[in-house]
C-alpha cells in the first residue's frame, strides 16, 4: 500500500508529541558558577571549566553548555588548554582522564591510559600546557608527554631525581626544550637532549621547603610561589622576590607578554616594565579563580559568582541558566516547581563558601536565593539550607544553625523562624539546627531537631502560623538524635533515629492527640519489632496503595499495614522484603544489600530507589522486579552518589541530586488527565524497518484506562492496562507480530465513561 508524501507530512505534523522532551531522554541540571578557569581564542571566544563541566562563549554572547549529555566525562574538571593548531579544547580530570572537544564538529574524545595506571594511588591531572605537537600534563605522580594529534601516551616521567618516584607535579612548563616541575618537593629541571630522562639522575632538583603550587614565565624569569612566600627562579637558584602584592595561589601568562598573579582576594598583574597593576573584583565575598585577556577588556573567574567582563572599569558578570551550585541536599517537587537545598555546609563544617542558599526550577528557568542574590539572606547572613517541603501556600527551608527560613509561593516574601521569634528549639535563639522537614495532608509541617533540650520535635500550625514543640518520645533509647521525619497519610510521624555520631536506631512512629498526648513504637532489626534489615535508615516514603516503604543501609523493606504498627500485633507491624518474582534466582531478596539514600514513588506506583554507591533503580509496583538501573558508567547520571530524588507527575521526569550534580531522565510514568479526548501518539507514521527497538507512546490518559488498538474493520489487535497518564507500545499484535501496513484507530477506555481516541499509521 503507498501514500502520497503529503499525506505523511499530514500525519507526522497532526500526531506530533505532547511533550518537546520525548520519553527516555536526559537533561543536565549542572551550575557553572564556581569558575575554575577560563581561556581566550585570539577571536575572543571563551572556553570556561566550572564545577558543571565546559562551556563557550562566544563574541556575540552565545553560550554553549557541554555536558554528560554531549560526551563530556563527567563534572568539576581540573585543568583546561586550548590547541588551537587542532582546533581542539583539552580537559583533565580528577581521576586521571583526559579529553578533548573537537571544536568544528562538537565531537568529545576521551582517554583513559593514565586513568588505567594502578601502579599509583592518585592519579589526578593538575596541568596540561601544550608544547608543540605534544600535551604536557603534571599528574599527581609525575608528567606524562601525550602526543596533541592522536591522543595517545608517549612518555610519561616519575623519578625526579632526588625527590623520588611518585611525586606530585602541581605546575610545569618547558622553555628551550628543557621540562621545569613545580613539585611538591621543589623545582625539578630535566634535559632530553642532554640525558634520558626516564632515569632519575638526568633531572636537577631545587628543593623549597613547602610544595610549589604554580609557575609562571615572564620576561623569562620563572616566578612561583611555595607555601608563604613568592620566589623566582633565575640562575638555577631560588630566591625570594617581593614585587607581589600578596602570595600567589595561580600564576598565568598573558596574551600581551605580561603575568597575571592570582590569589582569592585579587589578581596582580606583573607588566614588561616591572610594574603591577591592581585587578579587583568590588563584589562582597567575591573568590577570584583566573583571568584572561580579551582585547581592551579583562576576564576573570571567580570561584563563587561566575565570570565577569571587565572593560574600562565597568563589569558585565555572565549569567547562565544554571543552579548556583552544584551541590543538591534535598530536592522537592509541587505545583509544577522543582525546590533544590543546597547544603548544610558552612553550618555544619566550616567551610569557606557561603552561598548555599535555594534554587527554584519552573518552566526551565532557575531562581537561585542566597547571601549573592538575596537581600533578606544578605542582611541575615543565611546560608547551609539543606532541608525543604511545602504545602498549599508556602516552602519551608531548613538550615543547619539559622532556622527555618519560609517562603510565600506566589511571591518572594520571607519569613525566618528561630528562638528569637518563635518556639522553635535550638542550641540557642539564634542557632537552630533543623535535620527534617515534612508536610502533613493538613498542611502542617513538621520538623526535626538538633537541640540542647529535650524536646528535638516541631510542629508548624498553618492555621496559626505558630511552632509547637515536643519532647524526645520515652521509645527512643538514650542519647539519640532525631535524623528526619516524613509524616504518612494518617499523619503518623516516621523519625530516622540515630546517635550523635550517625549510628542509625532505627525508626521511631509516633501520633499526638488533640491534647498532645504521645503513642509510638520503634521499629529496629528485632523480629518483634518490625524485623528491619538495617537500623540505618535513609529514606521513607508511603505509595499509592498506602504502603510505607524504608529503605535502610541494607536495602528496602515495606510495611503493609502501617496505620496498624503503634497497636497492632507483632505480624501487623513486622516489615515485608522484596521478594524477586523470579524464582530460578539465588537470591530471592531483592537488592538485599545496597545502600539506600533515597527513594521516590511515581504515579505509577514503582519505585525509584537512589545509593550510596550504586546509581538508582527502578523497580515495580510490589518492589518484585528491576524495571532499570542507571549508573554513572551506562547512562548521562554524573555519579553513583544520589542525595535525593523527585518527580514531576506530569511530565514524567524523574530528577537525580547527585554528589556531582543533578540530571533529569523523562520517565514513561505520568499522572492521568481528569479529561479524556484525544490522545497523542509518537511517533506517527510509526516505520517498522526504522524504528526497531524503539517504542510507541500513547498520552492523554486517564489513570487506570484501558487502550484498544484496532483496524479499520474493528479488529482488536492490541489491548493494554494502563496505571497512569501515558502508556509505551512496541508496536506489535497480541501475538507478537508486526501489524500490516496501514493506519489504526487507538482508543482509551474508563470504567467512569470517558473516552479518547487517536489515529496512527503503521508502515513497513
Amino acid at each position: 500500500m503507498r501514500y502520497p508524501i503529503l499525506c505523511l507530512i499530514l500525519l507526522s505534523a497532526f500526531f506530533s508529541p505532547a511533550n518537546s522532551q520525548p520519553v527516555d531522554t536526559w537533561r543536565s541540571y549542572v551550575s557553572h558558577i564556581a569558575v575554575q578557569d577560563v581561556i581566550s581564542e585570539p577571536d575572543g571566544d571563551l572556553w570556561v571549566i566550572s564545577t558543571g563541566g565546559l562551556y563557550h562563549r562566544s563574541t556575540d554572547g552565545t553560550i554553549t553548555q557541554y555536558s554528560k549529555l554531549d560526551g563530556l566525562y563527567g563534572t568539576n574538571p581540573t585543568s583546561l588548554l586550548l590547541d588551537a593548531p587542532r582546533n581542539r579544547v583539552w580537559l583533565g580530570y580528577d581521576d586521571g582522564t583526559y579529553s578533548y572537544l573537537d571544536v568544528e564538529t562538537s565531537v568529545i574524545r576521551t582517554f583513559t591510559d593514565i586513568q588505567r595506571n594502578t601502579r599509583f594511588l592518585t592519579r589526578r591531572i593538575n596541568q596540561m600546557v601544550l608544547s608543540g605537537n605534544d600535551i604536557l600534563i603534571g599528574t599527581d605522580f609525575g608528567i606524562v608527554i601525550v602526543r596533541a594529534e592522536t591522543g595517545i601516551v608517549a612518555d610519561s616521567y616519575t623519578n625526579l631525581g632526588t625527590f623520588g618516584s611518585g611525586i606530585r607535579v602541581r605546575s610545569l612548563t618547558r622553555k628551550n626544550g628543557v621540562f621545569i616541575l613545580g613539585t611538591d618537593s621543589g623545582i625539578a629541571v630535566g634535559d632530553p637532549s642532554t640525558g634520558d630522562l626516564l632515569v632519575s639522575t638526568s633531572w636537577d632538583t631545587y628543593p623549597t621547603p613547602n610544595p610549589v603550587v604554580s609557575m609562571g614565565y615572564q620576561n623569562d624569569i620563572l616566578y612561583l610561589t611555595h607555601g608563604t612566600e613568592n620566589a623566582r627562579f633565575v640562575n638555577d637558584a631560588i630566591e625570594p622576590v617581593g614585587i607581589w602584592p600578596f602570595v600567589v595561589a595561580r600564576y598565568r601568562p598573558l596574551s600581551d607578554g605580561s603575568l597575571a598573579g592570582i590569589q582569592t582576594g585579587g589578581i596582580a598583574v606583573l607588566k614588561s616594565d616591572q610594574s603591577i597593576e591592581t585587578i579587583t573584583l568590588p563584589n562582597p565575598g567575591v573568590r577570584h579563580s583566573s583571568i584572561t585577556r580579551v582585547g581592551s577588556s579583562w576576564v576573570i573567574g571567580t570561584f563563587n559568582q561566575g565570570l565577569f567582563i571587565r572593560t574600562n572599569l565597568n563589569d558585565e558578570r555572565i549569567t547562565l541558566n544554571t543552579p548556583y551550585l552544584n551541590l543538591f541536599s534535598q530536592l522537592h517537587y509541587s505545583d509544577g516547581v522543582l525546590a533544590v537545598a543546597s547544603s548544610s555546609t558552612p553550618g555544619q563544617v566550616n567551610f569557606i563558601f557561603q552561598t548555599s542558599g535555594y534554587s527554584l526550577l519552573s518552566d526551565d528557568n532557575w531562581e537561585n536565593v542566597n547571601l549573592d542574590t538575596s537581600p533578606f539572606f544578605t542582611e541575615r547572613g543565611l546560608n547551609s539550607v539543606h532541608r525543604v517541603t511545602s504545602n498549599d501556600e508556602h516552602y519551608f527551608f531548613g538550615t543547619f544553625g539559622a532556622g527555618i527560613i519560609r517562603r510565600t509561593k506566589t511571591s518572594d516574601d520571607h519569613v525566618l523562624y528561630n528562638g528569637t521569634n518563635s518556639n522553635l528549639p535550638g542550641f540557642s535563639p539564634t542557632f537552630i539546627v533543623n535535620t527534617g522537614l515534612s508536610a502533613a495532608r493538613n498542611g502542617n509541617i513538621w520538623a526535626t531537631m538538633l537541640t540542647s533540650t529535650n524536646e528535638p520535635l516541631a510542629m508548624y500550625d498553618r492555621t496559626t502560623e505558630e511552632w509547637a514543640r515536643y519532647p524526645t518520645s520515652s521509645k527512643a533509647p538514650n542519647q539519640t538524635i532525631y535524623r528526619d521525619v516524613f509524616v504518612d497519610s494518617y499523619d503518623q510521624k516516621w523519625i530516622i533515629l540515630a546517635t550523635a555520631t550517625l549510628q542509625g536506631r532505627g525508626l521511631l512512629v509516633t501520633t499526638f492527640d488533640e491534647d498532645g498526648v504521645e503513642q509510638s513504637f520503634r521499629l529496629t532489626t528485632n523480629d518483634t519489632e518490625g524485623a528491619l534489615p538495617n537500623e540505618t535508615v535513609r529514606a521513607v516514603v508511603q505509595d499509592q496503595r498506602g504502603e510505607i516503604w524504608v529503605g535502610t543501609d541494607r536495602g528496602i523493606v515495606r510495611f503493609l499495614f502501617p496505620d496498624r504498627i503503634i497497636n497492632g500485633s507483632t505480624q501487623e507491624r513486622r516489615s515485608t522484603p522484596l521478594i524477586n518474582q523470579d524464582p530460578t534466582v539465588s537470591d530471592r531478596i531483592l537488592l538485599r544489600d545496597i545502600q539506600v539514600t533515597a527513594m521516590a514513588v511515581d504515579p505509577s506506583n514503582q519505585k525509584w530507589v537512589g545509593t550510596l554507591n550504586d546509581g538508582v533503580w527502578l523497580i515495580s509496583e510490589s518492589g518484585g522486579a528491576v524495571l532499570k538501573h542507571f549508573t554513572a558508567e551506562n547512562s548521562p547520571l554524573v555519579s553513583n552518589r544520589i542525595e535525593s530524588i523527585a518527580i514531576d507527575s506530569q511530565t514524567g521526569e524523574v530528577y537525580f541530586a547527585t554528589d556531582l550534580g543533578m540530571v533529569g531522565y523523562v520517565a514513561e510514568s505520568t499522572v492521568g488527565v481528569s479529561d479524556m479526548k484525544e490522545l497523542v501518539v509518537y511517533p506517527n507514521p510509526y516505520t517498522y524497518s526504522s524504528s526497531t527497538g524503539s517504542l510507541i507512546y500513547i498520552e492523554g490518559l486517564k489513570d487506570d484506562a484501558t487502550v484498544h488498538v484496532m483496524s479499520v474493520d474493528g479488529t482488536l489487535v492490541k489491548r493494554m492496562e494502563t496505571r497512569g497518564g501515558r502508556v509505551s507500545w512496541d508496536g506489535m499484535d497480541e501475538r507478537g507480530n508486526r501489524l500490516p501496513t496501514g493506519i489504526y484507530s487507538i482508543v482509551g477506555t474508563h470504567e467512569s465513561g470517558a473516552r479518547g481516541s487517536a489515529k496512527i499509521l503503521m508502515m513497513p
